[in-house]
């Protein structure tokens, strides 16, 4: 009789320990497990952190309960250096789940090339080597030379080896050749004193005595008359005497 006694007060506790131990997990899967489980089943709107910092695409998915990682930053002409020029997941998409990742990439900004070597080579050469450079043709300038053929660069500004950002244009001095013999009169009249003299050195010829007529029409150093007509046929380094008005 006491040991069917003792066995049922050992069976009572055995009972008794595994009941509590139950309640026990339950009560630990109640506090801890669960709050987890919801918090992973948890819908999170992904912030749009786009054309941010990376300081503040930080601080904004920290604060959304999101981990941000960078990715390897990219060359963009349009967005500034250290501003995010994309997210994944997108701004706005859901994702379950506290700490997930999102994956930013940071803009480098604008890439920078170097000028390639112009000197030399045809002016449609030039065109080419640029457009491979990721650069753009500006303005031409032609000059007469004996040391380059017609066409050919002389040089480039930017020049050779220059570091430019992409995009950037390069102006070129293009040869016209051998300076030829002669040279054709341009159209004075009606030019300013200054604009003449410009003219003229573009012609390649010179504006010799300058005469001043009073006309009260006209403003002051206006080419009343030229020398030489315009359209003649002359030679290189010609002088042209001009008459310019004066209000006095």
């Amino acid at each position: 009789m006491d040991q069917v006694v003792s066995m049922l007060k050992k069976g009572f506790f055995v009972v008794v320990f595994w009941t509590l131990l139950s309640i026990g997990i339950v009560v630990a899967i109640d506090r801890a497990v669960m709050p987890w489980l919801v918090q992973q089943n948890q819908q999170i709107q992904v912030p749009d952190v786009v054309e941010l910092s990376l300081f503040e695409a930080d601080s904004i998915l920290v604060h959304a309960g999101l981990t941000m990682i960078e990715a390897a930053p990219e060359y963009d002409p349009l967005v500034p250096p250290g501003l995010i020029l994309s997210q994944n997941p997108e701004g706005g998409s859901f994702v379950k789940g506290k700490g997930r990742w999102v994956r930013v990439v940071a803009s480098k900004g604008r890439e920078k090339v170097t000028v390639p070597n112009l000197q030399g080579v045809s002016l449609r050469q030039a065109q080419l080597l640029l457009q491979r450079s990721r650069l753009v043709l500006g303005h031409i300038s032609w000059m007469y030379t004996e040391d380059f053929p017609e066409r050919v660069v002389i040089s480039s500004a930017p020049g050779y080896r220059a570091e430019v950002f992409q995009g950037e244009t390069i102006d070129l001095l293009v040869s016209q050749g051998s300076v030829p013999p002669t040279a054709i009169v341009p159209h004075f009249v009606g030019q300013s004193l200054e604009g003449a003299i410009l003219l003229a050195r573009d012609a390649g010829l010179k504006i010799g005595k300058i005469t001043y007529l009073p006309d009260e029409d006209l403003l002051p150093e206006t080419v009343l008359e030229q020398s030489i007509k315009a359209g003649q046929e002359v030679s290189r380094d010609a002088v042209i005497d001009v008459v310019v008005s004066t209000i006095e």
